[in-house]
């Protein structure tokens, strides 16, 4: 169950909350006057996007290696096409939103164009 309580209640009912969250998989956001303090996961859940995030930045990081030499406008062009496609065929993760995916893809794209940028300059 996913549930919002206030940093006073969160004090109040600690254990309650953390049994909650460890046996049924509760995820709690804790807020203090309005503003996002902290969340709380299960340990399996948090091991999940830890790993989730372990596997993107692989992933990100074996791309950026392959295509080190190519155009930055062809890049982007192959970003822009990924990002339909996946659209169009994968249904949207819990652990990413669609603006995090968007905003991930814009900075692959910058850094591309940045490296691109460098090796002109050097040589």
């Amino acid at each position: 169950m996913k549930r919002t309580v206030s940093a006073m209640e969160f004090r109040r009912n600690l254990g309650e909350i953390l049994e909650g969250v460890f046996y049924r998989g509760d995820e709690v956001k804790i807020e203090r006057n309005g503003k996002l303090m902290g969340v709380i996961v299960s340990p399996d859940r948090y091991e999940q996007a830890t790993q989730s995030r372990r596997e993107l930045l692989e992933m990100v990081q074996e791309v950026w290696q392959r295509n080190k030499d190519v155009d930055p406008e062809e890049a982007e062009a192959i970003a822009m096409e990924a990002v339909r496609w996946a659209r169009r065929t994968r249904p949207p993760q819990e652990e990413l939103t669609e603006e995090e995916a968007a905003r991930l893809a814009v900075e692959a794209v910058r850094e591309v164009r940045r490296k691109s940028r460098q090796r002109k300059l050097a040589g």
